[in-house]
């Protein structure tokens, strides 16, 4: 890979006018620009702002990478970009977003580039081997994670509770007199998949009612109705989905098969989406996700500024029953 030498030995100048090129901190003559840049295209040379500055330089940038484990743009982005980009804006920051970056060759080739002058990032939808925390450490760049970390990780982060929210409406339904389960849930490496399998076993033991995985199975929400045609029997009595899209599906399929919705409950453990809109609106989850943003970057600044903060934040969740 070249660097800022190289391209000022091809060009005939001095590293640090090659910096002045790109930073325009010093005048340059369009002459020596012109063959600055013709040498950094002869070498494929890109300039990243931390390396052709320097690297303790600060950037007040922060990194927002946003990933979707069901694929297109959520609509909970649009809330989450508002309270993070607020919340870095009051603490003297400024916010570069990164959208869907799925392998860690398209996040070395960011930094490589240039296009990750970040001083720290803020992750969305960690799963198990996630390559992103491996990155980060090795580019020395702070995170926090927006959901929580398993195995003894040691990361930063800020989550709602998954685990008791799921607890909580199986708990209801069961209490309602459902015993025969249906549960689609998001993508099994999700960290916040495992939190919900967990709260939903613990309802059903606690219950005494067996736990069977061959009703438990992982979905996205364009499968929802081919999974639940599937797997709903003439016993079951209650559907739990990871989201209100997923319901719709649901909802799809058992219209398919004439199934009543007083015999089979469907609630939904996120999105607010179609939920009103579905005859009958199904239960969902309201997440402040303004608030859920402002928490984690608040906490990725006070690391940033070497401040003492909690490893662990949760954000207040209000199951909305229908």
């Amino acid at each position: 890979m070249s660097t800022i030498k190289d391209v000022a030995a091809l060009a005939g100048v001095a590293p640090s006018t090659v910096s002045n090129v790109f930073t325009k901190k010093k005048y340059v003559s369009p002459k020596v620009t012109r063959k600055v840049r013709e040498a950094c295209e002869q070498l494929n040379y890109t300039p990243s702002f931390l390396a052709s500055g320097m690297r303790t330089q600060k950037t007040s940038l922060i990194g927002l990478m946003l990933s979707s484990a069901a694929g297109g743009f959520q609509e909970f982005y649009h809330y989450f970009i508002e309270g993070a980009t607020i919340a870095a804006a009051e603490c003297g920051y400024s916010v570069i977003l990164y959208y869907e970056v799925t392998d860690k060759e398209k996040l070395r080739a960011i930094f490589a580039s240039g296009r990750g002058p970040i001083e720290g990032a803020v992750l969305l939808t960690p799963r198990t081997g996630d390559f992103r925390f491996i990155e980060m450490e090795t580019n020395n760049i702070p995170y926090v994670l927006v959901g929580r970390e398993f195995l003894g990780g040691g990361a930063t982060f800020v989550d709602v509770c998954n685990d008791t929210i799921t607890y909580e409406i199986a708990s209801r339904l069961i209490g309602e007199g459902r015993r025969n389960f249906v549960f689609l849930n998001s993508a099994e490496e999700l960290y916040i998949s495992q939190d919900r399998l967990k709260g939903f076993n613990r309802a059903l033991r606690e219950a005494g009612i067996p736990v069977s995985r061959a009703r438990v199975e992982s979905v996205l929400a364009a499968d929802a109705a081919a999974a639940a045609a599937r797997l709903i029997t003439e016993k079951t009595d209650a559907v739990i989905v990871e989201s209100d899209v997923c319901a719709a599906g649901v909802y799809e399929a058992m219209a398919e098969r004439g199934l009543s919705h007083e015999k089979i409950k469907v609630c939904a453990l996120g999105g607010e989406t179609v939920a009103h809109r579905l005859d009958p609106p199904v239960t969902t989850v309201h997440v402040d996700y303004r608030s859920l943003a402002d928490t984690a970057v608040r906490l990725l600044v006070r690391r940033l500024r070497g401040e003492e903060c909690p490893r662990e934040s949760y954000a207040g969740a209000e199951i909305l029953y229908r």
